[in-house]
């Protein structure tokens, strides 16, 4: 049996399980589901830019602290990779990525609990 992506170590006994099944059944599904966790991760990245110019105002930075704060999410990606991939070389890829998602949406439903922004435009 060839190797999907995403797929679990073979298992002993060479039998199709459950999820198997599923997986060969709809395989059109992957990679539309590939593209919406990526385009989830990669919204972390992408909520930043816009508001720069609210958060230069409020905290009164200069350009290089605005520049700093611009780049720390892409600094903080490369610090992180090392210790992802030795996670997912550990429990595998397809937990790593919804251990990631149910984590980004765990996080982002806690941004919504804390103080509204009280800022003004620029």
């Amino acid at each position: 049996m060839k190797r999907r992506l995403f797929d679990e170590e073979p298992r002993s006994g060479g039998g199709l399980s459950s999820r198997d099944l599923v997986s060969v059944s709809r395989p059109w599904l992957r990679l539309p589901l590939m593209w919406l966790a990526g385009a989830d991760l990669r919204l972390t990245l992408l909520a930043v830019p816009p508001v720069l110019p609210i958060i230069h105002a409020d905290l009164q930075l200069d350009e290089k602290g605005v520049a700093a704060l611009g780049g720390l999410p892409v600094l903080l990606f490369g610090i992180a990779a090392v210790p992802g991939s030795l996670l997912i070389a550990r429990i595998g890829p397809r937990r790593a990525l919804i251990g990631g998602l149910c984590l980004i949406g765990v996080a982002s439903a806690l941004r919504g609990l804390g103080p509204p922004c009280r800022c003004s435009s620029p």
